[in-house]
């Protein structure tokens, strides 16, 4: 199963990420942007090994109240599919 999230976050492009957070009510610039692709694409690894000390980069990047939104979707879909991981 991690191959295929593997393989599905290496596809991911800058603007799958703002649709997604779009999506969600999220709304990114592009230096907000290129900090969660730079970071999907280089922790991916981290966080399928149950290593969430990216966060706290992120959370350094960005202010309180974006944090919080893109954290709680974070935890909603990491339970969603935490029988997969």
């Amino acid at each position: 199963m991690k191959y295929l999230i593997e393989r599905y976050i290496s596809s991911i492009t800058k603007k799958d990420i703002i649709s997604f957070a779009g999506s969600n009510n999220i709304y990114l610039d592009d230096y907000e942007v290129t900090i969660l692709y730079e970071c999907m694409h280089k922790h991916y690894n981290d966080f399928l090994n149950g290593d969430e000390s990216f966060l706290e980069d992120i959370k350094k990047k960005f202010d309180k109240e974006k944090f919080n939104k893109i954290y709680n979707l974070y935890l909603l879909y990491k339970e969603k599919y935490k029988g997969y991981l």
